[in-house]
């Protein structure tokens, strides 16, 4: 069902003056943005023929049970604590940039949540472009979220103009992903599998705010390196058949963040494995050195990794045969399979580093796979 304009919002004036006194106490409000937000409710009042429009329609949404309709009043109640909640989750992103839409939100997105909870008509959106799947999304409420998608909700839905919104200009999707905590988590990967079965865009722009500006990335970009966004990363890769190229193209994590699964499927989705976080980023090949991961570095080497670049660690190491893993605990029969692999891929043996050749610079190291990489760079004819 087409989106239907919600128009009634009365009272409006005073609930912009609680968010201005509200808003003071976390860095204040643009007054420009204020006084257009003020203009936007005024000529929000004078559509009236929008009501009527509204009115037709609610008939031909789909009738809730009185449980539905409960999840939705609940969630009404919620946001109209005003900003509490919001701040939980985004107390570092109040700016000048997104302050707009923190209003509207305040303003529109309870009274959208009843109506939707009295009609039933799941697509209404307030004035501003909000929907109740946004809404949903933005708090992990699982079971508003399931309602709305049974009943048709759209699951790509956004304000026009979303760059100039701040958050509440994103996607369902990409609200699940800036909402990101440990406690949600589940929650929020469990939504977002609903709404990529149902054809939610993982790779939609989303505005990121770092340093005093703003840029777009994609929700997979936007993920931080915590651990419990692993999950989340994992069913963004999985949710859509696109090229991964261009769902990494804002890419700003170093490979030490993803899991062995997440940098298996970049890679066999077209990654490049010589990528890296600016000119001195840590290489995959490194990562994957250091950590062990023989079935992965093959993978890495077979796609094009190069043996020969740079990595961020080169002031500790003289090249990758030089980051091989040789503690008490490193299994020599691993250290030898690396080298060896790195080798064929045309690796330097006559690379140095502080003058000590490959050999001179493991037999230093008094450990099975220290000297079992030793006896391998000896064959080669390395010697000291």
């Amino acid at each position: 069902m087409a989106h239907v304009y919600l128009l009634d919002f009365s009272g409006e004036n005073r609930t912009i003056k609680e968010i201005h006194e509200q808003s003071a106490a976390v860095g204040g409000a643009s007054p420009t943005v204020g006084r257009q937000t003020e203009r936007i409710v005024m000529n929000i009042r004078t559509f009236c023929a929008n009501l009527a429009v509204a009115a037709l329609m609610a008939p031909l949404a789909m009738a809730w049970s009185p449980a539905e309709r409960e999840v939705c009043d609940r969630l009404a109640e919620r946001t109209e604590k005003g900003f509490e909640d919001m701040l939980r989750y985004d107390e570092h992103h109040i700016s000048h940039f997104n302050y707009k839409g923190w209003e509207l939100w305040q303003i529109e997105v309870p009274k959208l949540l009843r109506e939707v909870a009295a009609t039933g008509n799941v697509n209404l959106i307030s004035p501003g472009g909000f929907s109740a799947l946004q809404a949903a999304c933005y708090y992990a409420d699982v079971e508003l979220a399931k309602v709305l998608i049974r009943n048709g909700a759209e699951v790509n839905a956004r304000p026009g103009g979303w760059q100039g919104f701040g958050f509440p200009g994103d996607t369902p999707v990409a609200l699940l992903v800036r909402g990101m905590t440990a406690e949600t988590a589940e929650a929020r990967v469990e939504i977002a599998r609903m709404l990529m079965e149902q054809g939610a865009n993982p790779d939609a722009d989303m505005m990121h705010w770092v340093w005093g500006a703003s840029a777009p990335v994609t929700p997979f970009c936007y993920l931080t390196a915590e651990p419990y966004n692993n999950a989340m990363r994992l069913a963004l890769l999985q949710g859509s058949k696109q090229d991964l190229r261009s769902r990494a193209r804002t890419w700003e994590m170093a490979w030490s963040a993803f899991t062995p699964e997440i940098i298996r499927i970049l890679l066999e989705g077209g990654i490049s494995p010589n990528r890296s976080v600016g000119s001195k980023g840590e290489t995959l090949l490194l990562h994957l050195i250091q950590t062990g991961e023989s079935e992965l570095l093959k993978l890495a080497l077979d796609k094009g990794a190069d043996v020969r670049e740079n990595n961020i660690l080169k002031h500790y190491y003289g090249g990758y045969l030089f980051a091989i893993p040789v503690a008490e605990t490193d299994s020599a029969e691993k250290a030898v399979a690396v080298a060896g692999m790195l080798v064929k891929a045309k690796a330097d043996l006559k690379q140095t580093y502080n003058g000590k050749s490959l050999y001179g610079y493991y037999s230093r190291i008094n450990t099975p796979a220290a000297q079992a990489l030793c006896k391998f760079f000896a064959g080669k004819g390395i010697r000291r």
